[in-house]
């Protein structure tokens, strides 16, 4: 099936020139909020397909201006983020991709959650837009999830790209919740990158997956050469003769030894962490 401008607007429904004035005014205000020293955090959510990044690059560009540079500003890793905030400048808008990085590491997670938390004065200090782009806005720590001022879920409704439900926080004053609530704003239907940029777009996003799959297989390598040495029993050993309390942090909230706990404490591989939780739990089970 081959969609028309009548099918589109059939789907989306909003009026083009409202839409576009909604997005104007939000970057318009969060220009003025950077230049009265403070950062802004921004998350776009969805699955793949649904138009994160295009509207990444449309909002970066619209609150950078000349600042922004798809070629420079555009990263994929935690190491490349934490490169960037101390290059881009003042006012930038730096955009993290997780396509990439989170699909070909299972440490994804924690790395990036170190790195935020490394660079999060400096991104105040800089005064930078970040612009996450995330399946999930739970894939980082709730304590980095409050520092979130816009929360963007996209989707594509009939296999249209770019619908886009802006949010804003809402904390109860009264209420435990530490998180905040997110209230719809207003929706936005993004419009196609232009055919020069999508194109410069493209090519940094191959050659860059090129890159980390590269530098992924390299991973592999190094840590199967590395931990071919390694015997579990010796972790079991070492987890052993730890303090009661050390121990205790390896333990899930249900009392278990936890696998991804020990494979994040000792850098293992997954299989070798589970190896080690079961023979500690063979060992509980005997004693």
């Amino acid at each position: 099936m081959i969609w028309t401008e009548s099918d589109v607007q059939r789907v989306v429904g909003t009026p083009e020139g409202l839409s576009r004035d909604l997005l104007d005014r939000h970057c318009n205000y969060v220009r003025k909020v950077l230049r009265n020293d403070y950062d802004w955090w921004h998350c776009n959510e969805g699955y793949e397909g649904t138009g994160k990044s295009t509207g990444s690059i449309h909002t970066a560009r619209r609150i950078a201006g000349d600042l922004f540079n798809i070629n420079e500003h555009v990263v994929y890793d935690a190491e490349e983020l934490l490169r960037l905030i101390d290059d881009c400048p003042r006012y930038g808008s730096i955009i993290l991709d997780e396509a990439g990085e989170a699909a070909f590491s299972r440490e994804w997670n924690s790395e990036m959650n170190r790195a935020i938390v490394k660079g999060s004065q400096q991104m105040r200090d800089r005064n930078l837009n970040v612009i996450f782009n995330l399946p999930a806005l739970e894939l980082l720590d709730s304590a980095l999830r409050r520092r979130f001022r816009t929360l963007v879920i996209y989707e594509a409704p009939q296999f249209v790209r770019g619908r886009s439900m802006w949010h804003v926080p809402s904390y109860n004053r009264y209420g435990k919740k530490s998180e905040p609530f997110w209230d719809l704003h207003f929706v936005y239907y993004m419009r196609p990158l232009p055919p020069r940029l999508r194109e410069d777009y493209v090519a940094i996003k191959t050659k860059r997956g090129q890159e980390r799959v590269a530098r992924y297989l390299e991973q592999v390598e190094r840590a199967r050469e590395k931990n071919q040495d390694i015997d579990p029993k010796d972790i079991v050993e070492k987890i052993r003769k730890m303090p009661q309390e050390e121990r205790s942090k390896l333990l899930s909230t249900r009392g278990t030894w936890s696998k991804d706990r020990i494979r994040y404490e000792f850098s293992l591989p997954d299989n070798l962490a589970r190896a080690v939780a079961s023979g500690l739990s063979m060992e509980a089970e005997e004693a």
